[in-house]
């Protein structure tokens, strides 16, 4: 007998686990590099530098709290991808963090070789992949409220 389409097989969720934990692992070390959690840090400075010269922030904005933003949003972000804790959230900051990355701070090649976009848009591409799948059943947001993935066949 088959199983029903809007249930999850072991192997899938064990899937969504393995795309999680790189990704996060990925984001954490990442956002790490821009060490968010210090103003004055090397890293964080070279972010500003970035924001100022590459994205087209508001000027309402800081060029410190866009830096800000990016690198918590990769740094916390991964920690909440490995752990399945409000999944869709983090992978949807996650995914515009590195869409702004690929296209517009790493827009002028593709080549990863050639400071391209390849390596950003790949994390953007798996973020959003988790935006639409959920977490599967390994997760907190499966312990903590229920759910890991909802279908419109399972909510009915």
């Amino acid at each position: 007998m088959s199983e029903s389409p809007s249930k999850t097989t072991i192997s899938q969720d064990l899937g969504f686990l393995f795309l999680r934990l790189i990704l996060g692992a990925v984001m954490i070390f990442h956002g790490a590099q821009k060490e968010p959690w210090n103003l004055d840090g090397e890293g964080m400075q070279n972010m500003v530098k970035t924001v100022e010269t590459k994205i087209p922030v508001p000027e309402f904005i800081p060029p410190i709290v866009a830096a800000q933003a990016a690198g918590w949003s990769e740094y916390a972000g991964g920690i909440l991808l490995i752990a399945g804790l409000f999944t869709r959230f983090s992978a949807l900051f996650i995914a515009a963090t590195m869409g702004v990355a690929s296209f517009i701070i790493h827009a002028d090649n593709f080549s990863l070789k050639d400071g391209g976009m390849e390596y950003a848009l790949t994390l953007c591409v798996v973020a959003v992949a988790l935006i639409f799948t959920g977490p599967g059943r390994i997760s907190f947001d499966k312990l903590f409220f229920g759910r890991s993935q909802k279908t419109s066949s399972e909510s009915k």
